[in-house]
């Protein structure tokens, strides 16, 4: 093997690392969302339920916020209805009894002209009662899901592609008579970057050429 092609081959596998290197330090810190888990609580609202750090929670009727299994396990709605979370031991119960809609927001989350993928966990009991119920999600002013009189069904994965502003909000919302929804993994990311995407085909590409000459 020449000098020249040894510097060459060392000139694409640093390109490759360089590559790999940037795309996992992205996948790494790649959610936006502040407490997507719900595992960190905050206030006591009542009934089980408990503020949301990182989120603003409207609800007259007291009937979203996190439940978590360790501060009060068994106790409030959550204990009755034998909703659970997706992972960790905290979710968001999405109530909003008495007609009302509860509603859980957080903002200043992505930049502008960048591009984003959102997904959540969402899951939905009735407590055998008759379906009386909505949810939606919205970003910015575009409603992303919207549903109503849904049945009971566990955990579902949602995904949706949104576009940053420098002004975001996401927003939940939830209102069910009978029961309630179970909202986790919530995650913001930005979609890879395209540089990242270049290095890692020119390297693929030199390493292709200096197999060939080889």
């Amino acid at each position: 093997m020449t000098i020249r092609m040894r510097t060459l081959l060392c000139a694409c596998t640093l390109l490759l690392l360089t590559a790999l290197a940037t795309v996992s330090i992205a996948k790494a810190d790649a959610n936006l969302v502040t407490n997507g888990g719900f595992e960190t609580v905050g206030d006591y609202i009542g009934t089980g339920l408990y503020q949301a750090t990182g989120w603003t929670i409207i609800d007259s009727s007291s009937a979203t916020g996190i439940y978590s299994t360790l501060l009060s396990p068994g106790t409030g709605y959550p204990g009755t209805l034998g909703l659970y979370q997706a992972e960790g031991s905290s979710f968001l119960w999405g109530g909003g009894y008495h007609g009302q809609t509860g509603t859980i927001a957080t903002q200043h989350l992505a930049t502008s002209n960048q591009t984003y993928y959102l997904d959540f966990s969402l899951a939905n009991t009735n407590n055998n009662l008759a379906v009386h119920n909505s949810w939606f999600v919205s970003w910015n002013v575009s409603t992303l899901f919207s549903e109503t009189g849904v049945s009971d069904f566990g955990y579902k994965s949602y995904h949706a592609i949104v576009s940053g502003t420098g002004h975001d909000t996401l927003q939940f919302g939830f209102n069910n008579e009978p029961g309630a929804f179970a909202l986790d993994k919530v995650s913001v990311s930005a979609v890879p970057i395209p540089s990242a995407a270049w290095l890692l085909g020119s390297a693929l590409l030199g390493l292709v050429g200096f197999r060939r000459k080889k």
